[in-house]
C-alpha cells in the first residue's frame, strides 16, 4: 500500500507544481494539457511520473516479492533457467501493467481535480491562445476525443512502465547483483539524464563547440509520445516502439538463459 500511496501522491505533487509553473508563464492548463505533461518523460520535476516515478516503486515491489529467492535453486524447481525467465517476464508485465494503470489513473484524477477550477474546456487544442498552440508554433488542431485522447493516455501508461521494468528484469539477469540493475533503470527516467541533449549539451560545453547531438536514451523515451505535437494531422504517437522493444527484451533474456547452469544434483 506504501508503493500505491507514493505513486498516487507523485501525480498530485506533479501536477500541482506543473499548473503552478504554466501558470506562472501566462497559461491556463486544461486537463488534456495536464494529463498529457504528467505522462512525459519531461515535466515540472526532475522525476517524471511515468517514466521515473512508476518503474521506481515497480521495481521495489519486485524485489520485495522475491527477496529470500536464490536463483538457481529456482531454476531448479522451474526445471530450467528458460522457464524460470518466463515465469519471471510474466511476473514482471502482470507488476508493470497493474502500477502503469494506477499511475494512468492517479494522472487522470490529478489532471481533473488540479483543473476543475478554471473555466477552459478540457480539451482545446482549436483555441489559438492554448498551450497546444504555443508548443506547436501556433498551429491548432481539431481536438481528439475525451475517450481518444484517454484511450491513447492508457495505452501509453501500460506500455511504458512495462517496457522499463522489463529492462529492469533483463539488466538483472545478465549483470551480477541487483543493485546496479535498479540504478541504472532509475537514472535513466531523470529528465536531466534522457532528454534529448543531455550529453551533447555537457560535451558540447567541454569542447568549446555548438555540437547538436541526441541522446541516444532519447530515442526510448521520447519516441512513443502523446505530447501536444503527436496530434497535429499526420502526426503519430510511435507506440509500436514499445512492444518492439518489450520483445526484443524478452528475446535476448530467453536467449541468454542457456549460459546460465543448474547448480549440482544432490545425492
Amino acid at each position: 500500500m506504501l508503493c500505491i500511496a507514493l505513486l498516487v501522491a507523485a501525480a498530485f505533487i506533479t501536477q500541482r507544481l506543473q499548473a503552478s509553473y504554466l501558470q506562472h508563464n501566462g497559461f491556463n492548463p486544461t486537463f488534456a494539457d495536464s494529463l498529457i505533461w504528467l505522462l512525459g518523460p519531461a515535466n515540472a520535476t526532475p522525476f517524471p511520473l511515468l517514466w521515473c516515478v512508476c518503474p521506481v516503486v515497480a521495481m521495489t515491489w519486485l524485489l520485495f516479492m522475491e527477496r529470500g529467492r536464490d536463483e538457481a535453486n529456482w531454476a531448479v524447481r522451474h526445471g530450467s533457467f528458460r522457464r524460470l525467465w518466463a515465469t519471471r517476464l510474466v511476473e514482471t508485465t502482470l507488476v508493470s501493467l497493474t502500477f502503469g494503470f494506477i499511475a494512468f489513473a492517479a494522472a487522470t484524477a490529478a489532471s481533473l481535480i488540479g483543473t476543475a477550477a478554471g473555466s477552459t474546456p478540457l480539451v482545446n487544442f482549436d483555441d489559438p491562445h492554448s498551450l497546444f498552440a504555443a508548443f506547436c508554433d501556433g498551429t491548432t488542431t481539431r481536438p481528439p476525443s475525451l475517450a481518444t485522447l484517454l484511450a491513447t493516455a492508457l495505452c501509453l501508461s501500460l506500455l511504458a512502465p512495462c517496457v522499463l521494468i522489463t529492462l529492469h528484469a533483463l539488466l538483472r539477469w545478465i549483470l551480477p547483483g541487483e543493485v546496479l540493475a535498479f540504478l541504472l533503470i532509475t537514472a535513466a527516467g531523470l529528465t536531466a539524464v534522457h532528454s534529448p541533449l543531455a550529453f551533447a549539451l555537457d560535451a558540447a560545453r567541454a569542447l568549446g563547440t555548438n555540437l547538436t547531438l541526441t541522446n541516444p536514451l532519447a530515442l526510448l523515451y521520447e519516441t512513443s509520445s502523446i505530447a501536444h505535437a503527436t496530434w497535429l494531422p499526420g502526426a503519430t504517437h510511435h507506440l509500436w516502439l514499445m512492444p518492439a522493444v518489450w520483445l526484443a527484451a524478452a528475446t535476448l533474456g530467453l536467449a541468454t538463459a542457456h549460459r546460465k547452469e543448474l547448480p549440482p544434483k544432490k545425492n
